[in-house]
């Protein structure tokens, strides 16, 4: 509002879920390792999307973005999905043979969000170029080999 800040609202879920939860904890955790979860009645809404993904489905992943080679230096989610190397390999890698071209969320729904993907391409461009991809990244590299 005015260009300034405000501070966001939380708003309710449209439904009233019914699901209760009791948690018991004893009180010396070390001696007895375990917890108790109890939920009673069933969830009136559907369960949220998956925000971690799977090893093995960030395997694939990490490598469809090493095959990109090069191009990892400057990739970002919407870069990946228009790289046709990167897009062949995500149709390999799920069998696709539907019409449409496929999207990262088909490969797990945690790729849905691009804050996330950007998170997991800076993770691996990090690890393959550690002094960056700039000029400083590519003197580091000179000097040192």
């Amino acid at each position: 509002m005015n260009g300034k800040l405000a501070r966001g609202k939380l708003s309710l879920w449209p439904q009233k879920c019914q699901a209760t939860f009791d948690i018991y904890t004893p009180q010396d955790l070390s001696k007895f390792p375990h917890v108790v979860v109890i939920c009673r009645n069933p969830h009136s809404h559907p369960t949220p999307a998956p925000v971690k993904t799977p090893p093995a489905i960030l395997s694939v992943f990490e490598k469809l973005l090493s095959d990109m080679d090069w191009h990892l230096a400057d990739a970002t989610p919407r870069r990946i999905v228009l790289d046709s190397g990167f897009m062949y390999g995500l149709r390999h890698a799920l069998g696709w043979t539907a019409e449409r071209t496929p999207t990262l969320s088909d490969l797990h729904p945690s790729l849905a969000n691009l804050d996330h993907v950007r998170r997991l391409i800076n993770k691996l461009r990090r690890k393959k170029y550690p002094h960056g991809t700039g000029f400083d990244g590519k003197s580091n590299f000179i000097f040192q080999n």
